[in-house]
């Protein structure tokens, strides 16, 4: 087992047993589908951003949904410091697999350096106004869905009983591929940083690795590349990943320009909106 905790034996355990070895067919994917088909209702999900804070960080988001862009971040600067967190002794799976201390650091490093994530609910609650949104300083974005296999739905686990070390050792020995999505899609019930529940969120991501189309560092992955890089995270189409507004929640607490802004928007691309 990966996990101490009984409730590891869950969607994910299943879905890296069903990964398999990549000879066999996929059945992996169509688990996954069938999974998110039964908890996101009417193919949609939902994106809250809030307009507090720092002014040019507002108009990056108000300009990204304009372009009609969504916004991948790094997961360091997300508002759970346990995003990631891996639980290991290097020495220990050194000594199991004869690999360097080092060789393993640089493994878990360059796995946390692997992607990007952009976070989404399958459920619109009035509660997440109050959570994420500042009461209603922001909006809510509706999304279709159009294409499930780029949604991953979140876990909701205490990390501290899972056994990251024989993940890293499995994942080395070749035994599975459970070290390659765990960490991105597993998140503790309570968010500590922000005291939150986090299991409300009802959250699916979607992870996107800027390195393919050699966005960032030209494609090569390196140590620690982002944090010196001081990079954020990346803007990507969402058309890119079959997704399409279908509508615009405007907070009762946004500006009066800020709302003309998004009205104007909203009826010259034919999107639906409404207030809170």
């Amino acid at each position: 087992m990966v996990c101490e905790d009984k409730g590891m034996s869950g969607f994910y355990e299943n879905y890296v047993k069903l990964m398999g070895n990549l000879i066999e067919p996929d059945r992996a994917t169509p688990y996954k589908i069938n999974y998110l088909k039964k908890i996101i209702k009417k193919d949609k999900v939902y994106k809250f951003i809030s307009f507090e804070g720092d002014a040019s960080l507002v108009r990056t988001k108000i300009e990204t949904l304009k372009q009609g862009k969504i916004w991948f971040s790094f997961y360091k600067t997300l508002n759970d410091e346990t995003e990631f967190y891996i639980n290991y002794n290097a020495k220990k799976i050194s000594q199991v697999t004869g690999r360097s201390t080092n060789s393993v650091h640089l493994l878990v490093n360059y796995l946390t350096e692997m992607y990007d994530v952009y976070s989404l609910t399958y459920e619109y609650q009035k509660s997440m106004w109050q959570d994420y949104v500042a009461s209603g300083n922001g909006i809510c974005i509706e999304y279709n869905v159009g294409d499930y296999d780029y949604l991953y739905p979140v876990e909701y686990l205490e990390k501290t009983g899972i056994d990251f070390e024989q993940m890293i050792i499995s994942a080395i020995t070749g035994k599975n591929l459970a070290l390659a999505i765990f960490p991105w899609v597993i998140k503790n019930p309570v968010n500590i940083t922000a005291n939150m529940d986090s299991t409300k969120e009802k959250e699916v991501r979607m992870l996107y690795c800027p390195y393919d189309l050699a966005e960032l560092n030209s494609g090569r992955v390196e140590m620690n590349i982002k944090e010196r890089l001081h990079y954020k995270g990346i803007a990507k189409p969402y058309t890119d990943f079959k997704l399409s507004v279908s509508k615009i929640v405007i907070g009762n607490k946004c500006c009066y320009d800020t709302v003309k802004e998004l009205e104007i928007f909203c009826e010259a691309n034919g999107i639906s909106y409404t207030y809170l």
